[in-house]
């Protein structure tokens, strides 16, 4: 019966990139059905999914998969999948298009197109090619509310097995039944749903954290004993050097030989305390290694506005134009100081080219512009940015950056951060300026479930003005105080 619903199976799967390992004997079996795949930025979920696929070869261990599989990537292309799709060539095309509201028409002006609705085409492909093996990285990105509802629809739809990557807590628990966990290159897999699992690896991790406790406390107390008996022990050899040195004319040889006889003893004593108290420290600290804190090291993570922000930020009139095409005339937008933004509407409505043309009316020093995808030349000048800053700057940045969930380390020796990694740096680096206005176009894309939670809380606090596209309506309603809302539908 499990030969049957097993599609895919990972065996002592080891990857290694560099001097740490990123995947460290990784085994587990995906069945028919949708399996969820969490872990924080950076723990290797992407390089699971090329594993899968095969565009990467394991360091050891083996993957066998029964089966074609198909991998739908963070960035949504026009590719001969999606042309072949769209044209009907694909059995089934026909029904997946309706399912998720495509229209061919649109693949003439495939790179005008959304983000939400370039991944609809993305996936509606995908879907139509009916893998055993579907990998999706991030699906729900760039989706709109109707967009995520079609999507789960047609996911639910699919034969095969199916490993789903996604930050969307709710997403995951209203399709998948199965979760695994990738933390510090090891995987575990949890049956249930995504909530269900989060809050049994948080009380394991709880538990850790409690234990690394104690083990702090007894490493700290080792080291105090191995210091005194070191001190001791010194002294006893000092007392015994002094005792051989100082031999009076009137000392007879066998009351020299007997203080020299006790004070080898005490040597020798104090010298096996020292290799007691070294064994101990060993273990100690043993023990202390083998937990680990966690990447999130805690603490908020805080904007402020620097001083000075006039009352009104912007007042815009203008018609809202993307290509040849005019999305909405006479569009008005006024934004008060420390005022919070949501600006809502479907796929396609155009509140990305709002934001961007917002953003042109400001000093670039007065505003944190994150786009829902940051290329290659942005976060080479964001990590040009870091490196630039003065020392107190520099680390009121990397804080930041900590308690969102990166190491600071991490980001400062790699030339190319994961897509989240540099995202939380964008962040941070608004943090660190001072902003007068954050524009934040989905930022919750690539961010891991912690560091959702750490912006949340820091947008909520923040005293500048917001100006904030998402899809995720908890997260709006959360942060934000008033609504502008686009017209439009998807096409």
């Amino acid at each position: 019966m499990e030969r049957m619903s097993v599609v895919a199976r990972v065996t002592h799967l080891s990857f290694t990139h560099g001097p740490t390992p990123v995947l460290d004997d990784v085994s587990f079996a995906l069945e028919r059905g949708p399996t969820g795949l969490v872990g924080g930025n950076g723990a290797g979920k992407t390089t699971l999914l090329r594993l899968l696929t095969g565009e990467l070869a394991p360091t050891s261990g083996t993957v066998a998969v029964h089966g074609e599989v198909l991998l739908c990537r963070q960035e949504a292309v026009l590719d001969d999948a999606v042309r072949a799709f769209a044209w009907g060539w694909v059995d089934g095309a026909w029904a997946v298009q309706g399912r998720l509201g495509l229209d061919p028409a649109a693949l003439d002006r495939f790179d005008t197109l959304s983000p939400g609705e370039r991944r609809r085409w993305q996936i509606g492909a995908a879907l139509a090619h009916d893998p055993a093996l579907l990998l999706l990285d991030e699906p729900t990105d760039h989706l709109d509310a109707d967009a995520r509802s079609w999507l789960l629809d047609a996911l639910r739809s699919h034969h095969g097995a199916m490993l789903v990557v996604s930050h969307d807590r709710a997403f995951l628990d209203a399709l998948v039944t199965r979760v695994v966990r990738l933390d510090h290159g090891r995987a575990t897999l949890t049956r249930g749903d995504a909530t269900t699992a989060l809050a049994a690896w948080d009380e394991e991790r709880r538990q850790q954290l409690a234990a690394l406790d104690v083990a702090s406390a007894e490493v700290r107390a080792t080291r105090a004993q191995l210091a005194s008996t070191r001190h001791d022990h010194a002294g006893a050899v000092a007392t015994g050097r002094t005792s051989a040195r100082m031999k009076g004319v009137h000392d007879s040889d066998a009351r020299s030989t007997a203080a020299k006889g006790r004070a080898q003893r005490a040597t020798a004593s104090h010298g096996r305390r020292v290799e007691v108290a070294r064994g101990a420290l060993e273990r100690a600290e043993l023990a202390h290694g083998v937990l680990d804190r966690p990447d999130l090291v805690g603490g908020e993570v805080r904007f402020v506005a620097a001083p000075g922000a006039p009352g009104r930020l912007l007042a815009v009139r203008q018609d809202l134009v993307a290509g040849e095409r005019v999305l909405h005339a006479d569009v008005e937008v006024v934004v008060e100081r420390g005022e919070h933004v949501h600006v809502a509407g479907p796929n396609g409505a155009g509140k990305s080219t709002l934001l961007r043309a917002l953003v042109g009316r400001m000093l670039p020093e007065r505003v944190l512009w994150l786009p829902q995808e940051l290329d290659e030349d942005r976060v080479a000048a964001d990590l040009d940015a870091l490196r630039a800053l003065d020392p107190a700057t520099r680390g009121l940045v990397l804080q930041g950056v900590a308690h969102l969930g990166t190491p600071p380390e991490r980001l400062l020796a790699t030339a190319r951060p994961s897509p989240g990694e540099a995202r939380k740096l964008a962040l941070a680096l608004g943090l660190g300026r001072g902003a007068w206005l954050l524009a934040l176009d989905e930022p919750t894309n690539h961010l891991d479930l912690p560091a959702i939670r750490a912006l949340e809380a820091a947008l909520e606090a923040y005293d500048g003005a917001l100006l904030l596209v998402s899809h995720d309506r908890a997260l709006a309603e959360a942060v934000t105080t008033r609504v502008l809302h686009l017209a439009g539908k998807p096409t």
